[in-house]
C-alpha cells in the first residue's frame, strides 16, 4: 500500500483535476491513513478493552445517524 502525506494532500487541492477525482483521492487518503491506524492498534495492543471499542461503535453509529437525519432535513430546506 501508498502513504500519503498531508503534503500531498494539500497538492491535490492544488491541481486542475476533475472535483470528482479531487475527492476520491482525498477519501481514500483518509481511509488509508484509517486502517493503518487500525492495523496499527490491533496489532500492537497487548490486549483490546471490548467495552472501550463497543462504546465507540456506538457512538459512530449515533453520529452517523445524525449526519443522515440532518443532511435530509437541510436536503428539504432547499
Amino acid at each position: 500500500m501508498f502513504v500519503v502525506s498531508a503534503n500531498s494532500n494539500a497538492k491535490v487541492f492544488k491541481l486542475k483535476l476533475n472535483s470528482n477525482l479531487k475527492i476520491f483521492l482525498l477519501s481514500l487518503a483518509v481511509v488509508n491513513d484509517l486502517i493503518f491506524i487500525l492495523a496499527i492498534v490491533f496489532l500492537y495492543s497487548a490486549r483490546i478493552n471490548i467495552t472501550a471499542v463497543m462504546i465507540s461503535v456506538v457512538i459512530l453509529l449515533i453520529l452517523m445517524s445524525l449526519n443522515k437525519v440532518f443532511s435530509r432535513i437541510n436536503t428539504l430546506e432547499i
